[in-house]
């Protein structure tokens, strides 16, 4: 799987959520939130920097080594998992087990205080999709996890709140 298709499968996964959980009243502004969100992904190429050898922003250093950052509930990687996918075709087939990892997570706590935003947003304020942007598609949230990393467990929530989203 491409870099890029990670994150627009964050985008696809995001939509379903808000189609499944939000009301009628509240769901066309929520989807053309993130249709905001995916145009300006379309427009940063769905940050392919991350997984650029030569570009800033990377998640790699220059020979294109990528170092698994951990679970999210620790600052590093204990076991010091590495990988080159330019290396080998083997090892870019190998690199397709990796993830990025929601810190605070995508569908259990920003898409629920999205969605919950939407509800009580005051009058003149708007949906803060910058926050948006960073949670879901930013290194701010995202650690780039081997699989072996990767947990699946429920994390300590309470780090956003609805009103966060309003601006």
């Amino acid at each position: 799987m491409k870099g890029q298709d990670r994150l627009k499968y964050n985008v696809l996964k995001a939509k379903e959520q808000i189609e499944k959980e939000s009301d009628s009243d509240h769901k066309n502004s929520l989807i053309s939130v993130m249709d905001d969100i995916n145009n300006l992904l379309k427009k940063n190429d769905f940050n392919a920097f991350f997984f650029d050898r030569t570009s800033r922003g990377m998640m790699c250093d220059k020979k294109g080594w990528f170092t698994c950052e951990g679970p999210f509930d620790s600052k590093n990687c204990d076991k010091f998992h590495t990988i080159n996918p330019y290396a080998s075709r083997g090892y870019r087939q190998l690199f397709g087990l990796w993830n990025l990892d929601h810190i605070i997570e995508k569908s259990r706590e920003v898409i629920p205080c999205l969605i919950e935003a939407s509800k009580n947003l005051p009058k003149g304020k708007e949906l803060n999709t910058d926050l948006l942007y960073k949670l879901l598609f930013t290194t701010d949230n995202l650690k780039l996890v081997q699989i072996g990393c990767h947990k699946k467990a429920a994390r300590p929530s309470g780090n956003i709140t609805w009103k966060d989203f309003c601006v």
